[in-house]
């Protein structure tokens, strides 16, 4: 998945120009109740800016306050300015920094600004990939880190008619052992497929029914 494909688009997010000043800037803040906010020139991304970020610039000012917060620029503190994903970058290059910030981003190549991704939209992408939302069986196996053994898997449960809710595989770089994590949907053959899988070589770590 590319970061385009689960960005918020600019269209619905809020964004703040170059050329406002901090008072401006702030207003904008407090009646949208959000905390940062890109920074734009026209159409081009320029960094962001947040109420943290303004608090402290104004109070390391030699201007005074009220000077300051009517005199300057918010493209002349914005930060993060070299903080972005291109829009087709994959969504987990956005993962990295969004450890540090709630927010990052998105632009064309000509830098215009095209959306952000959110730490939320990368915590309900995974939670989407688990399947959260769907009922379904949830089993946790090991396997041996060897060729065809993912193919093994699919093969039995096509055998066994089950549809696949989520699959996601841990420890790809373990050269011995790899964890799977499936969830299917629940049928009355379930503990037919658990004795399949244990017999095919995998070990069933945890069930549970959700």
């Amino acid at each position: 998945m590319l970061a385009k494909n689960r960005m918020v688009i600019k269209h619905h997010t809020i964004s703040i120009q170059a050329h406002n000043t901090v008072e401006e800037a702030l207003k904008i803040l407090k009646e949208n109740e959000v905390d940062s906010v890109p920074v734009l020139d026209g159409e081009k991304y320029v960094g962001m800016i947040s109420q943290f970020e303004i608090y402290k610039q104004t109070f390391n000012s030699d201007m005074r306050k009220h000077n300051f917060i009517k005199g300057t620029l918010i493209g002349e503190i914005a930060t993060r300015k070299t903080v972005f994903v291109k829009e087709d970058d994959l969504i987990e290059s956005t993962i990295h920094t969004l450890k540090d910030f709630p927010s990052v981003a998105v632009v064309d190549s000509q830098n215009h600004f095209l959306g952000v991704v959110t730490r939320f939209d990368i915590v309900e992408m995974f939670q989407e990939a688990m399947g959260k939302d769907r009922k379904g069986v949830r089993i946790l196996m090991t396997c041996l880190e060897k060729e065809g053994q993912l193919a093994k898997l699919f093969d039995m449960l096509h055998h066994y008619h089950e549809n696949i809710i989520s699959l996601i595989t841990f420890d790809t770089k373990d050269d011995l052992m790899r964890r799977i994590l499936i969830k299917i949907d629940e049928q009355h053959r379930t503990d037919k497929v658990l004795e399949k899988l244990e017999s095919l070589g995998f070990r069933i770590v945890d069930v549970k029914y959700e």
